[in-house]
């Protein structure tokens, strides 16, 4: 049994300003824009802040889609992956073949590049939200009925909504999608958990009591917000984050 932490959301990279954690440990999860045509009917323009009543076209300044940074995005598609409602997330790219070592009854969490209200530096990471592995779906290997039905069990997620969109086969290619069980524990967290410290070059590591709770094969969290795998179980896991959630609130 296993956690793999995937980062996700907007942060500097294709957002201005950076999605924000407010005083009280509340914050605010922003979705990327997606960069194909999608049948996801979330738009920056009628998608409102979670704690705001300000809809992210009004909040957000900008944002990066297909390499260009763009003023005019309220009707830009919300890359909604994760999907913590549906507890679904999917990739056909960097995290393909960690999400293909996934098994029944392992965590998938999720962290993010955020920064306290009003600031912009520095974009710790924070731990958002996770869920509990149900199954595994590896659409390559998936033929006529078999894929059909994964296509109706997962038709919530990001991906499969672009194939729905455009009906083009290649929207599919290399996608892996992992689903949560509902019956486990799994949500977009109420409070963001810090697990990041910041060096004197600059860059992002795990916090010395977070590297040492999650043994992660790698202590590095900067650049491109890479999967991390960690040697801790579980369970362990679930009831460390509902410890801090807590005590942040």
């Amino acid at each position: 049994m296993t956690v793999l932490l995937i980062g996700v959301g907007a942060d500097s990279t294709n957002t201005r300003p950076t999605p924000p954690v407010y005083p009280d440990g509340r914050f605010e999860y922003v979705p990327i824009p997606d960069e194909h045509a999608s049948t996801e009917e979330r738009r920056y323009a009628n998608m409102t802040l979670r704690h705001r009543d300000v809809a992210l076209s009004a909040y957000l300044d900008r944002v990066k889609r297909n390499g260009e940074w763009h003023r005019d995005f309220g009707e830009f598609p919300l890359h909604h992956d994760p999907n913590f409602e549906a507890l679904t997330f999917g990739d056909p790219g960097k995290t393909r073949s960690q999400l293909l070592r996934l098994d029944a009854g392992d965590v998938l969490a999720f962290y993010a590049g955020l920064v306290r209200e009003g600031e912009t530096t520095p974009i710790h990471r924070y731990l958002v939200g996770y869920f509990t592995i149900g199954s595994v779906a590896d659409f390559d290997a998936l033929r006529g009925r078999d894929r059909e039905a994964a296509l109706r069990a997962h038709r919530r997620n990001a991906h499969v909504k672009q194939h729905r969109a455009s009906g083009d086969p290649d929207r599919l290619a290399g996608l892996v999608t992992a689903r949560g069980r509902e019956d486990e524990p799994g949500r977009l967290l109420d409070r963001a958990v810090r697990i990041s410290e910041r060096r004197p070059n600059g860059h992002y590591y795990f916090a010395e009591e977070w590297a040492s709770f999650l043994d992660p094969r790698s202590s590095y969290l900067g650049g491109y917000k890479n999967p991390i795998f960690c040697d801790v179980s579980p369970v362990a896991f679930v009831e460390r984050i509902d410890r801090e959630v807590n005590r942040l609130r």
